[in-house]
This record gives C-alpha cells, sequence and structure tokens, in this order.
C-alpha cells in the first residue's frame, strides 16, 4: 500500500476507486478528488478515515484489517459524567471548554477559510492591551499540548485574536484544546464565522459548500442518493443518540439562517468554482446577482466571466476619469474666461495702479533695509526707493487692488522677510499656498547665517481655477547664479506664463525697458507697474498701445457675447489661435423669431487685432440690414435688440482701440 496520491484522468471516481482497491486506501489532493471521494461515500463504496480526512479506506480493508486494530471509542462528555469519570469542572459545568495556557508557536494557522484582516487585528490589539484578552481562541489536538511544548495543535476559531496576541510580542495565550477529528474542527470554524453578519455573499458560498462536505463526510447517509443503512451506526448530536437532521435544517438551526438561505448558498458554493468564488471575494461584483448569473455557466468558464467583469470595470474607470478631466477641463476654461472678463473691465491709467485688472500677480518689493553697520550696511545705495512694510500693506489692499477678486499670486520674500511677507499676502486678501525656493548657488551676506535663497510664495484667493492634473508643474527648487542686485531669473517668470498662458499678468516694481528682448514678458500678456511711473507719465516719446483683451491660446480660443441685445436674442463671435500663429474667426446670432444663423469660419488672419475687427465687422454684418427691415417679420424689438447689439460693437472699438487710442499704462 502507498500514501502516493493517484493521478487524476477524467474519469475521477473511477480512479479514486481504483486506487482504493489496489492500495486498501486512497488520498484526495484536490477538490474535485474530494468531490468524488464524498460520491463513492455516499454510495458505500470508500469509507473516510476517522482521523485524517484526506483519507478514504476501501470497505473491505476496514472490515478485515482497519477495525482489528481501531481505537475504542471516546466515550461522550455525559457518558463520563454519568459514571464518574468527569473532571470537577465537566461536572459542575457540563462542558469541556476549559481554557489553559498554550505557548503561540505550538499552534498551526495553516489551510485557513478566511484571511486575516490587519484592521481587525489592529483594533484588537488596542483592546487587548487596554483590558487584556477576554475570550479564548480554540484548538483541537492533543491534551497532552499542555504540558509538552512540543506538541503542535492545530487552530479552530480565533485567527484575529491569535494574531494579535502573536504581534504584542506574548509568548503564551489562552485556549481552549479540543479533541475531535478535522471534521469537527473545521465544522466548528465555519459555524463560527457563518454567525457574523459582515460575510459576503461570495463567502458565504464558500463556506456553506465547504460544511456541506464535511456535514456529508460526518452524516454520509443525508446525503441525497445515500444508504441510510450502510453502517448500521448512528451519530450523536448533543451528546444524545438520535437520526441526524438533513443538512440545511442542521445548519441552519446552527447558524440561525432560513433553510432557503443556506440552500441558496449551498447551490451557488457547488456550482461555482472556488478559484472564481475567491476572485470576487471583496469586490463590488460580490453580490448575490452575479453569482446567480455565475452559476449558470459551465466551471471553465466562470473565471472568464469573471476576468470580464473586471476588465469592464477598469474600462468603465478610464472612461469616468476622462469624463471627470473633461469636465474639469471644462469648470477651468469657463472660470478663465470669466476671471478675464472681469479683469478687461479693471481700470488702467498711466502712472497709477490698476484696478481689478489682473488675475495673475508677480511682484518683488522694495523691502525697506535696516543698515546694522555704519561701513558695510546693507542700506547703502540701493538702485530704487524702498517702502516699509506698513506701506506695502496698503498698497494693494482692499479697492485699491490690482488684481480681480479671484487671483494668484506669485511673491518674492528673504528668508528673514517670510513673516513680514505673510502679513502683506493677507492685507492684500490672499492666502499663502506652498513655494519655490532659488538657490543662488553663491553664498551672499547675512546677519545670522551667510543666505544663498530666496523664496516664491505662491498664493490664491477666491475660486481661482487650479492646475490641471497632467499640466508639469514646477519642482520646488531651482538653482542659477544670481546676477545683479535683485534681478530674479527669468526662469520663474516663464514658468508663470506656461502654466497661465491665457490670463493677464501684472508684475509690479518692474519696467518693461529693462528687460531683455527675448524676455517672455514681452509677449504682450504682461503689463507693469512701478516706481518709473511717474517717468512714463511724462514721457514725450509716449508711442500708441494697444488695448486689445487677452488673445486665444493653443486650445483655448476667447469668445465674445454682444451685449444690451433683449432676452431671447444674441450675437456672439470668438477668435481661435491656429497651429501655423495665424488666427481664425466664427460668428453667429439670432434674433427670436425672426432670423439667425452662422458665419462659416474665416482663417488666416495674421494679428489678434486684424481678428478683432474681422469679427467685429462680421456680427455688425449681420445686425445692421435689420435696422431698416420693414418686414412684418420683423418687429420693433428685433431692432431695438440690433440696435443695442451695434452701440455695443461700436464700443468695442474704442475700448480695444480699434480707432487708435493711446493706452494709458505701460504694457509689453
Amino acid at each position: 500500500m502507498s500514501d502516493h496520491p493517484v493521478t487524476v484522468g477524467q474519469d475521477i471516481a473511477s480512479r479514486m476507486l481504483a486506487a482504493a482497491d489496489r492500495d486498501g486506501f486512497v488520498i484526495d489532493t484536490s477538490v474535485s478528488e474530494r468531490k468524488a471521494c464524498i460520491r463513492l461515500n455516499v454510495k458505500g463504496l470508500l469509507r473516510r478515515d476517522k482521523k485524517d480526512a484526506s483519507k478514504w479506506w476501501h470497505p473491505d480493508f476496514i472490515k478485515h484489517d482497519a477495525l482489528a486494530t481501531s481505537p475504542k471509542p471516546r466515550e461522550s462528555l455525559a457518558e463520563r459524567i454519568a459514571n464518574g469519570s468527569a473532571s470537577s469542572f465537566e461536572a459542575k459545568t457540563g462542558s469541556s471548554d476549559l481554557p489553559v495556557a498554550l505557548r503561540i508557536d505550538q499552534i498551526d494557522v495553516s489551510n485557513r477559510l478566511r484571511t486575516v484582516d490587519p484592521e481587525k487585528v489592529a483594533a484588537l490589539k488596542a483592546s487587548i492591551e487596554k483590558i487584556g484578552l477576554r475570550t479564548p481562541i480554540s484548538v483541537f489536538g492533543d491534551w497532552q499540548a499542555m504540558k509538552d511544548g512540543a506538541i503542535h495543535v492545530r487552530l479552530s476559531a480565533g485567527a484575529h485574536r491569535l494574531e494579535a496576541m502573536r504581534q504584542l510580542g506574548h509568548e503564551h495565550i489562552a485556549a481552549i484544546i479540543r479533541d475531535e477529528d478535522e471534521v469537527d474542527a473545521e465544522l466548528w470554524e465555519i459555524d463560527e464565522n457563518l454567525i457574523r453578519s459582515e460575510l459576503t455573499p461570495a463567502d458565504r458560498a464558500i463556506f456553506i459548500h465547504r460544511r456541506k462536505q464535511l456535514y456529508e463526510l460526518k452524516f454520509p447517509e443525508t446525503a441525497h442518493g445515500g444508504d441510510r443503512k450502510t453502517d448500521g451506526s448512528s451519530r450523536q448530536v448533543g451528546d444524545l443518540k438520535e437520526e441526524p437532521k438533513r443538512f440545511s435544517t442542521a445548519t441552519a438551526g446552527a447558524i440561525g439562517q432560513s433553510e432557503r438561505a443556506v440552500q441558496r448558498d449551498a447551490e451557488r458554493g457547488e456550482k461555482i468554482s472556488e478559484k472564481a468564488l475567491r476572485m470576487l471575494r471583496g469586490t463590488r461584483h460580490d453580490k448575490g446577482v452575479t453569482l446567480d448569473r455565475l452559476k449558470t455557466l459551465p466551471e471553465d468558464q466562470q473565471e472568464v466571466y469573471v476576468n470580464a467583469l473586471f476588465e469592464a470595470d477598469k474600462a468603465t474607470e478610464r472612461h469616468s476619469k476622462q469624463i471627470r478631466t473633461d469636465k474639469l477641463a471644462t469648470k477651468r476654461t469657463i472660470r478663465t474666461g470669466m476671471i478675464n472678463a472681469i479683469a478687461e473691465r479693471g481700470k488702467m491709467v498711466m502712472g497709477q495702479m490698476p484696478v481689478a485688472a489682473a488675475p495673475v500677480g508677480y511682484c518683488d518689493v522694495p523691502w525697506e533695509q535696516e543698515a546694522w553697520s555704519a561701513e558695510t550696511g546693507q542700506d547703502k545705495g540701493l538702485p530704487y526707493p524702498s517702502m516699509s512694510v506698513d506701506e506695502l500693506m496698503a498698497l494693494c489692499a482692499g479697492a485699491k487692488s490690482p488684481f480681480t477678486p479671484d487671483a494668484i499670486l506669485y511673491f518674492w520674500s528673504t528668508t528673514n522677510r517670510l513673516r513680514d511677507a505673510m502679513r502683506i499676502i493677507e492685507a492684500w486678501g490672499f492666502k499663502f499656498m506652498t513655494m519655490i525656493t532659488w538657490d543662488k548657488v553663491n553664498i551672499g551676506m547675512g546677519r545670522w547665517v551667510r543666505d544663498r535663497t530666496e523664496h516664491l510664495l505662491i498664493c490664491k484667493r477666491g475660486d481661482f481655477p487650479g492646475l490641471d492634473l497632467y499640466t508639469e508643474k514646477p519642482e520646488s527648487l531651482y538653482s542659477e547664479v544670481k546676477t545683479e542686485h535683485s534681478r530674479k531669473p527669468v526662469w520663474f517668470a516663464e514658468q508663470i506664463e506656461r502654466l497661465y498662458p491665457d490670463m493677464r499678468k501684472l508684475e509690479l516694481f518692474q519696467r518693461k525697458d529693462s528687460l531683455a528682448d527675448d524676455d517672455v514678458r514681452r509677449n504682450g500678456n504682461w503689463i507693469f507697474w512701478g516706481n518709473q511711473a511717474e517717468e512714463a507719465e511724462t514721457s514725450k516719446n509716449e508711442e500708441p498701445l494697444s488695448r486689445l483683451p487677452p488673445g486665444p491660446g493653443p486650445t483655448a480660443p476667447v469668445e465674445f457675447s454682444v451685449g444690451g441685445m433683449r432676452k431671447g436674442s444674441y450675437a456672439r463671435f470668438s477668435v481661435h489661435l491656429n497651429k501655423d500663429g495665424t488666427y481664425s474667426i466664427a460668428a453667429s446670432y439670432e434674433l427670436a423669431g425672426y432670423c439667425g444663423g452662422m458665419s462659416p469660419s474665416t482663417g488666416a488672419i495674421h494679428t489678434f487685432e486684424s481678428a478683432l475687427r474681422h469679427g467685429l465687422t462680421e456680427v455688425s454684418g449681420k445686425l445692421r440690414p435689420i435696422l431698416t427691415d420693414q418686414s412684418s417679420g420683423c418687429s420693433s424689438s428685433h431692432r431695438a435688440a440690433a440696435r443695442a447689439g451695434l452701440k455695443w460693437i461700436e464700443e468695442r472699438y474704442v475700448e480695444w482701440g480699434l480707432s487708435a487710442v493711446t493706452r494709458k499704462i505701460e504694457v509689453a
């Protein structure tokens, strides 16, 4: 006879039976072999070993050989109480569950139906540290394990408690040792888990199906088609000899569920492969409707079906993520357009601080220096007039702010001025968010340390739109050798322009003519204000400058809606930036109940100014004929709407400097 498992082919049951005929027993090594042995057991062709649940004996071998050496049946607790052999504890309590101290390393926790949840272990650790372990674990094996540390037992119930005690560094744990076989021990584990409410449908299917297998091993006469007279013996239930109940009835009573629920879970566990069930556990598809669909499929298609569900989830997640990204991008575009529109209504007069005219600010304020040495002090020959902290706080506070209500501010500060910088930022209505540090590479002067860094504080106020998730963000540390006093690397301005290409930028305390010809701030999107404002106001060589609104970006066209028209009527045009650097426009209009339409896109316009002229001309060309239309379809309200629209268009010619009006503020 051999303990080697048989090779399983197409007809597993016949191969298992042939091995038992040859060797006297067979050992199952897989779920399929276990199911085949159970069917043979029900028919009386195999008998399960009393100690090893995986070992199956041929009936003839048991009769001729095994029975001669089989141990005497163990007395029940009721019999031991009756004959006086029970302990004092057993006689008084009617239970054998007296906890003992076991070494944790004696306990085998392999082949568990459920894995340990780290979160539950953490919660138990906190409880055990505070009040101790209140409930012993359950193990099965030899009672001598309590005296002999070399004897190992197997865990029946309490895996989370055992792991918590192990992680807390305990060597021993309170345990109840039950002298029972593997089937009874596993039934105990299953029932303890099934009583809990947090089991998922897949968990219940796995547990109930396994319980049915074990129950029919223990009571083969309860299986469908089983021979209730094969061995002429009855099993003990509750220490009383009686006919065993059928599986669904016994299980429903043990776990407090209805027979219908037990039958449903058992059917799912029997018809769905264990691998498919374990794949579903804990996912959003771990629900009854999915399991009922899965049980109708052949076993070889079930895993494919589950994988298809997961792939569909990934596709849905990708699609949802794209939808969220598109929505956020649309929201940012709309918000940017609104902020730009508010900025366009701001006040800009030469020599004066702009008012509510820029959504993006950049400033390097002229800090008032405190001399600490008459000969080498820092307040010696600064190339610009300085301002006190109080003056700086008042400069852009309240209604005098040059920034729109929703704005972002980039504010330079040295390390020793950070506290003052925060006061100024808050006085201007901004909230500090983060900062970029400039490493000047070469060491400078300092009272306490030799300075080599400055910081660009990033602040925001209102509902200024954040950056897109996929936009490349600048790093928080940038290194470049410093040059002349107070001049900051152009890299910082380039980052601001890259992040907000469609917004007007205002730089305080900066002159346009001090910038290099290739500086990004000369692109027309930046305006400046500084201590040279009065000089600019008295300049005799003032050149006519454009007052154009912010232009379109590569992916963000600008749209202009004609104002003043009656409800239900509109006219608008949009300007788009083409890939070749030229511009194109598109226009549409509608007067409710009368007329409307769209103009085809006109492209290859070389300047933004010309594009604005084309757009205004296109819209006015649609509205002007309405003024003289006396047809019955054109009412006085239609003509009034067209008249109001044309007035708005004339105002835009003036506002945007399309009639050669000089701007009153220095721009790039």
